[in-house]
């Protein structure tokens, strides 16, 4: 077993035989890269997650997928990029505290 971090261009994920995500804390950061790199890893090598999932994942809003499926999530909000929201206003509009 191997630790290897996601961004890290001279790690060997191509000659493992299987790649297990498990803390990618700063993926965030860089979605559409980490994404990338899910896709390049997942045709390289086997890994688990399957890249469709992962990339379905990385962007919170599978989250109002669930919910319109009828699926229970934590209460959420979103807010959707350049929107401009006060924390003080959708605590309100929750009724929140």
């Amino acid at each position: 077993m191997r630790v290897l971090s996601w961004d890290d261009g001279d790690a060997p994920f191509a000659e493992q035989d299987l790649v297990i995500l498990r803390s990618t804390w700063n993926y965030f950061e860089r979605v559409d890269e980490f994404v990338g790199w899910v896709a390049k890893t997942g045709a390289a090598t086997r890994l688990l997650n399957p890249p469709s999932i992962v990339a379905w994942n990385a962007k919170k809003t599978y989250l109002a997928e669930l919910e319109e499926r009828g699926v229970e999530i934590v209460p959420t909000e979103f807010v959707r990029r350049g929107e401009a929201r006060r924390v003080e206003d959708v605590l309100r509009a929750r009724g929140w505290t």
